[in-house]
C-alpha cells in the first residue's frame, strides 16, 4: 500500500459532538431529576454542583457526594434513592471498569471538550481476493488478530496481500473509521462505538436515574428535532426505532478495489 486518504477532519469532530451529546443527555436528565425532587428551582451555586459523576472506585464516590454544596442537597443525600440510582451507574460497579459505558463516555468527552477532538483513523476491516487463488495471503481483518481492537492505524508501507510475482488479482479492500479510546489507547469502530454508548444512554442510564429500572419501554431513539413539536410525548410516541450511529456510513467509510 503506498498511502492512505486522510479522513475529513468534520468526521473527528462530528464524532466528539455526538459524544458530549450523549453526556449532556445524562447531565441534563440528573439536573431535573434533582430539581423535581426538590420542587423548586436550583440555584446558581447550587447547579453548579450537579454532574454525573463516573469514579472507578467506591470511594471516589463517597468523597463526590460528600463534596461542598451537593451533600446539603436533599435529593443527594448518601442514602436517598436517586444516589442510589447513581451510585448503580457507576464503573465501579463492574470488574471491567475501563470498558464500561460511562468510562467510555466520560474519557471520550474530556479529551473532546478540554484537549483535542476525537482521536479517528483508517484501520483495516477485510480484504478479499475478487477470485479465489491458492497462492494469496491477505492482512487479517480488523478483530481477527491475536489481540482484537489493538492493531495500529493503517500506514502507506503497510502490506495489505501478498501474491506470487507476476500474478495479478483484484482485490476488494475494505477500510474502516475507528475511534481511539484515550484512556487505553485501544482502537474501536466509530460507529459501533457511537452505537453502544448510545444505547447505554438511552435504555440503560436515563431510564435507571428517572424510574430506578430498566424494564419500562425505552425511548426511542430516533425523532426529527430540525422541527418544533407541539407536544413532544406526543412526537416520541411515533418516533422511529434506528438511531442515528446506525444509518449509512458509506460516506465515512469506503469500499475500493485494488489490481
Amino acid at each position: 500500500m503506498t498511502a492512505v486518504a486522510p479522513i475529513p477532519e468534520v468526521l473527528s469532530r462530528l464524532v466528539a459532538d455526538a459524544l458530549t451529546q450523549l453526556r449532556a443527555a445524562l447531565e441534563h436528565t440528573l439536573y431535573a431529576e434533582v430539581e423535581h425532587r426538590l420542587k423548586r428551582p436550583l440555584t446558581d451555586q447550587e447547579a453548579r454542583c450537579i454532574e454525573m459523576p463516573a469514579c472507578t472506585e467506591s470511594a471516589r464516590f463517597d468523597a463526590w457526594l460528600a463534596h461542598g454544596r451537593r451533600r446539603q442537597l436533599a435529593p443527594l443525600a448518601a442514602d436517598s434513592e436517586l444516589v442510589q440510582r447513581i451510585r448503580a451507574l457507576q464503573p465501579f460497579q463492574r470488574r471491567d471498569v475501563e470498558d464500561h459505558p460511562l468510562r467510555l463516555l466520560a474519557e471520550h468527552t474530556n479529551l473532546a471538550k478540554h484537549r483535542a477532538p476525537a482521536v479517528a483513523a483508517t484501520r483495516l476491516g477485510a480484504v478479499y481476493p475478487d477470485h479465489q487463488h491458492p497462492d494469496v495471503t491477505v492482512a487479517l481483518p480488523l478483530g481477527h488478530n491475536p489481540q482484537p481492537g489493538h492493531g495500529l492505524p493503517l500506514q502507506p508501507g503497510d502490506i495489505l496481500a501478498s501474491v506470487p510475482r507476476d500474478t495479478s488479482i483484484a482485490l476488494s479492500i475494505i477500510p474502516t473509521v475507528c475511534l481511539q479510546r484515550p484512556h487505553t489507547a485501544v482502537w474501536h469502530i466509530a460507529l459501533k462505538e457511537l452505537g453502544y454508548l448510545e444505547d447505554w444512554v438511552r435504555t440503560t442510564a436515563i431510564p435507571i436515574l428517572i424510574t430506578g429500572s430498566r424494564q419500562d419501554a425505552a425511548i426511542p431513539p430516533q425523532l426529527d428535532i430540525t422541527i418544533g413539536h407541539p407536544d413532544l410525548r406526543q412526537a416520541l410516541q411515533s418516533a422511529g426505532a434506528t438511531p442515528g450511529s446506525r444509518t449509512r456510513c458509506s460516506e465515512h467509510a469506503g469500499h475500493n478495489r485494488a489490481p
